[in-house]
């Protein structure tokens, strides 16, 4: 979707006559959809920097510029979300595991407990409830 908005703005550049750098820019990033795709992903893992991109779409129509911004927002936004969700995740596993354990344990102790002091008798066992 991003890249399609992008494209028109490198064709928008060149009909236009914004700044020769900024058109051939575009064309070169934008030109194609795979141009658009390959330049949007190094936008996101860092491969190339995003001003001067923005700088050349907003030179061509604010519109664009903005575009770019919230493209940007989205991917960042997305994926930070996705780490966190991932951290939380295995946060709660652990959280879980470990809980079953301890509980168990207690189970186990509070059992050897009241067999000791004689309150449990023919195997009779201690259930903790949640």
């Amino acid at each position: 979707f991003f890249g399609l908005i992008f494209m028109q703005a490198a064709a928008d550049g060149l009909q236009g006559g914004a700044g020769s750098r900024a058109s051939g820019d575009l064309l070169s990033r934008f030109g194609s959809l795979e141009l658009a795709a390959l330049s949007l992903f190094k936008v996101f893992t860092g491969g190339v920097e995003w001003e001067p991109l923005h700088n050349s779409l907003a030179e061509v129509s604010a519109f664009y510029g903005i575009c770019f911004v919230v493209y940007v927002s989205v991917v960042v936004l997305a994926f930070m979300n996705v780490v966190a969700a991932t951290f939380t995740l295995s946060a709660m596993r652990t959280m879980s595991a470990k809980g079953a354990e301890d509980a168990a344990g207690a189970s186990r102790e509070v059992t050897k407990m009241m067999q000791d002091f004689g309150c449990l008798q023919n195997g009779d066992t201690v259930q903790l409830e949640d």
